[in-house]
């Protein structure tokens, strides 16, 4: 496998912020063409994805609900080349 053209990886969140339990989606690029994603709030695994031809990929996730209000670090890894991606979910409480 060879790396995607793309120079870095990114995350983005879509929304950016939210109360617990909010459904979040996720577009990833930059990592290998044809590689399973882990996505990671803080030290947890909250879901996985499997990247296209040109290193991209979709996926949603949920909040935890028992997540305390502030900044979470939502962090995507590819699991062959290592590469990683991060961004932040602000938590509000309702």
């Amino acid at each position: 496998m060879t790396a995607s053209p793309a120079a870095t990886t990114s995350l983005r969140l879509q929304p950016e912020f939210g109360p617990p339990t909010t459904q979040v989606d996720l577009f990833g690029r930059g990592f290998w063409a044809h590689e399973d994603i882990e996505v990671t709030v803080g030290m947890s695994i909250r879901a996985r994805a499997w990247t296209d031809d040109r290193g991209e990929f979709f996926t949603t996730l949920n909040v935890p609900g028992d997540t305390s209000a502030g900044r979470a670090r939502v962090t995507a890894t590819g699991q062959s080349s290592r590469l990683t991606a991060t961004a932040t979910f602000t938590v509000r409480n309702p």
